[in-house]
């Protein structure tokens, strides 16, 4: 799924980094084409932003270390994606809860703790989405500012490695 979606998002930019209807038809192809590589919509709905974070995340370190590898909006290309599909992704979270209601304590106070996370994750892309909108339309996107941005996706990163490690114990461990 990552591999689909990075060449979409690199083809959505066009060849030489100005942005091109054909690439933008590209990349929503191939999110359409990773929305159905599974047909569980849940493991794919959860998967889909997370992937996009993890590139955009590195895609920033990349940014900041050497600015001129990366078209210059290109993080934002990515993370618009993720913003729209954060509501899909938190009803499919829960109606998979729904369908493991009996369970123990134990169990429930892991699905809490997976879901803190998630909602952590979830509220951090969308302020971060929202400011690095902004800043980008104001022109203030500047080095300093890509810093900044690389320290929250910093953060959201964490907080998704925590989610998955919380997610993968409820699947592997739990069998749920």
């Amino acid at each position: 799924q990552v591999f689909i979606l990075a060449t979409g998002v690199r083809f959505s930019y066009g060849l030489q980094n100005k942005p091109h209807l054909w690439g933008y038809s590209l990349f929503f192809y191939c999110i359409s084409l990773s929305f159905y590589i599974n047909i569980e919509l849940y493991p794919t709905a959860v998967h889909f932003p997370i992937s996009l974070i993890t590139l955009a995340y590195l895609y920033q370190i990349f940014i900041v270390i050497k600015p001129e590898l990366i078209p210059k909006h290109l993080n934002l290309w990515i993370l618009i994606p993720v913003d729209l599909s954060t509501l899909p992704t938190i009803i499919s979270g829960e109606k998979a809860k729904q369908f493991v209601a009996e369970l123990y304590d134990e169990i429930r106070e892991i699905i809490s703790n997976h879901e803190l996370f998630t909602n952590i994750t979830t509220w951090g892309i969308l302020v971060l989405i929202a400011i690095w909108t902004y800043l980008t339309l104001k022109g203030y996107a500047g080095q300093r500012v890509q810093h900044l941005l690389l320290a929250f996706l910093t953060l959201i990163f964490i907080s998704i490695c925590i989610t998955g490690y919380i997610g993968g114990e409820l699947v592997h461990v739990w069998d749920i």
